[in-house]
């Protein structure tokens, strides 16, 4: 393995762990964590990851950011929020 993958695969980790981060914080880290994934997998010629467990992950990641903004926005009108509340 060159010092290049190693350094890329150093890369992909960094960006899962901030994204995790992020998550936790209630921001939008989960797009960090697929750019890993895509790194990881380029990385290692989707041999591991291939590219249907990419698609996958992928709409995994659009689920989870639809159901995030949705519950958001049901939370704030359930507990008081106005309408203009919900959607901003």
């Amino acid at each position: 393995m060159d010092w290049l993958a190693i350094i890329f695969y150093i890369a992909a980790g960094l960006l899962a762990i901030a994204g995790l981060i992020l998550t936790i914080f209630s921001f939008p880290g989960i797009w960090l964590i697929f750019l890993g994934t895509i790194l990881v997998a380029i990385v290692g010629k989707f041999q591991v990851i291939t590219p249907l467990m990419l698609v996958i992950i992928f709409l995994l990641s659009i689920f989870s950011t639809l159901l995030d903004n949705v519950v958001g926005s049901y939370s704030t009108t359930k507990f008081g929020g106005t309408k203009y509340g919900a959607l901003g």
